[in-house]
């Protein structure tokens, strides 16, 4: 049996003539906690709006296999909520959606405003609260759904550090139950840390759709590693030209001696070839790895 919660086939959405989202085909699977990314204006919301059901596509289609539309959680960057309500009350409207009972609804609205850190502004009126606690009240509440699937258009404006990560930390947990979760961020480097999967779009188009592990594998750069060597006295330039082809080295500075190595390289000869012409005194070694960072400003920036 299938694993897919949510197939995209050939989604398009059209906005004034302008394709906001363009033939975009992609899977969520169950159990994976997918990070979608992408510039101001790349289709980010819309994508989730149209998975959610709040607007139509264009064309293409959207499957969800979800027993039923309580199932399905969402959290917009619009702020939506009850305005005559307290932040538990309103929080307690997406465990009741869920399908629990009075009572149950209670406790489970208990526990998602804890993970939180928002216990204290229960029987606070939202009207007065700041914009980034009723963000976490829109974020609770679909947490308090207790949903299969949860899309979450940037939930982590206007939260602190702490709350950030606790909050990812709690998404992790929610997949190893087997909840589904889409989750749009421009915090890509606290992203990285908690996410399967990572979703880049850009005009529309879904650049990147692929196991982070992988992907980031896949794109370390070749030259990996650069080695400093510290040193008394001089090196003859014959030298360092012997160095470069011999050990296939690429020279950044004489002095220290910086060098760029290919991955794989090993650097004992090197080292011993240098020790036998100067004192060293100190050797050390960088390493250039690439991150989501990368890869996010190479594919954004391609023409």
């Amino acid at each position: 049996m299938s694993n897919e919660v949510v197939s995209i086939h050939a989604l398009t959405k059209v906005y004034k003539r302008k394709a906001v989202v363009h033939n975009l085909s992609a899977e969520l699977k169950k159990g994976t906690l997918v990070g979608l990314v992408g510039p101001n204006g790349a289709g980010k919301s819309t994508l989730i709006h149209l998975i959610a059901g709040v607007i139509r596509p264009t064309s293409g289609s959207i499957r969800l296999r979800i027993s039923g539309p309580e199932k399905l959680a969402w959290v917009s960057q619009m702020t939506t909520m009850d305005w005559y309500l307290t932040a538990f009350h309103n929080v307690r409207l997406g465990a009741r959606l869920g399908g629990l009972s009075w009572r149950e609804s209670a406790s489970e609205t208990h526990r998602a405003m804890e993970v939180l850190g928002m216990a204290e502004l229960k029987h606070v009126d939202v009207e007065i609260l700041s914009g980034g606690q009723q963000k976490k009240v829109q974020v609770a509440r679909a947490l308090a759904q207790q949903a299969d699937v949860l899309l979450l258009d940037e939930p982590t404006v206007g939260l602190d550090h702490k709350t950030c990560t606790d909050f990812l930390a709690h998404l992790r947990s929610l997949t190893n139950q087997g909840k589904t979760i889409l989750i749009a961020s421009h915090d890509l480097t606290l992203l990285e840390k908690h996410i399967d999967h990572v979703w880049l779009l850009d005009n529309g188009m879904l650049k990147i759709a692929q196991d982070v592990s992988e992907l980031l594998t896949e794109r370390k750069p070749k030259t990996i590693s650069e080695l400093i060597i510290d040193y008394y006295g001089t090196l003859d330039p014959s030298f360092l030209l012997a160095l470069q082809a011999t050990h296939g080295v690429s020279l950044v500075r004489e002095k220290p001696l910086h060098m760029k190595l290919d991955a794989g390289t090993d650097t004992q000869p090197l080292l011993a070839s240098v020790v036998k012409r100067v004192e060293v005194y100190a050797v050390r070694s960088n390493l250039q790895d690439i991150d989501l960072v990368q890869i996010y400003n190479q594919e954004t920036q391609r023409t």
